[in-house]
């Protein structure tokens, strides 16, 4: 990771709550995940998870504005259910 990469990292790490981390990492470390993929592999339920995911995707920056840190991909996978559900990825060029 660039060292300015690394930073912005370590920004957003200050800024979110430990769960929120853990979800962003998820998707820095695996990629695009559906809330059910994510619940799997942070053997979490999904009600913590799509919460956490929503917070991401809601988050503001310092002063008040719009930075989202995930956002819906586009794409959709079926869960166990056999749903379609949407698969969030990180947001590029924060």
């Amino acid at each position: 990771m660039q060292p300015t990469s690394m930073a912005a990292y370590e920004s957003i790490k200050a800024s979110i709550g430990k769960m929120e981390f853990r979800v962003y990492h998820a998707l820095i470390q695996y990629g695009p995940m559906t809330n059910e993929e994510l619940s799997v592999l942070l053997k979490k339920p999904i009600n913590e998870v799509t919460g956490r995911t929503r917070g991401l995707v809601l988050h503001t920056g310092l002063f008040g504005n719009s930075m989202p840190l995930v956002e819906n991909s586009g794409m959709r996978r079926a869960g166990k259910s056999g749903k379609t559900a949407i698969v969030w990825q990180i947001v590029e060029n924060l």
